[in-house]
């Protein structure tokens, strides 16, 4: 597996999500500080949360080069890893529901929550879309060693 490949995959699509969450505001989305909500984990620690963030999108870079890369049937590279957004974005709303059900989040104060999730699924996309920008459909640009195709 060429490592740098999908890790350079993984910081550019996290990156791109990232800014895209932190420009979200100044687009009439709500605000998106995924490192104040996961900093939540950390006690309120803010540092703790981004760096919870950048370890998960490099995390999940993993799923999709080696499976889901593969089993979306898409031929369009970026078609595809936008479908894997969709599915990352599903997810993380199972586990944010969740985390609301355990720490009784009162609904009613959170505003605009229609809003917000339209802009975590765009957040996702960008990501999906980005992460599927580098790998081809049958993988072997980040499954081989590129010293073996020299």
């Amino acid at each position: 597996m060429n490592y740098s490949k999908v890790l350079l995959a993984a910081v550019i699509a996290t990156g791109c999500m990232t800014i895209f969450m932190l420009l979200a505001p100044h687009s009439g989305l709500p605000q998106m500080n995924v490192g104040e909500f996961l900093g939540t984990v950390f006690k309120g620690n803010m540092v703790g949360g981004w760096l919870l963030h950048f370890m998960a999108g490099i995390i999940f870079v993993f799923p999709y080069v080696l499976l889901f890369n593969r089993l979306i049937p898409v031929e369009n590279k970026i078609a595809r890893g936008v479908i894997y957004g969709i599915l990352l974005f599903v997810a993380s709303e199972i586990v944010f529901a969740g985390i609301n059900i355990f720490w009784h989040i009162d609904w009613a104060s959170r505003q605009n929550m229609a809003i917000m999730v339209f802009g975590d699924a765009l957040a996702c996309m960008i990501y999906g879309g980005v992460l599927g920008s580098f790998f081809d459909r049958v993988g072997y640009d980040a499954l081989e060693d590129t010293k073996r195709h020299a």
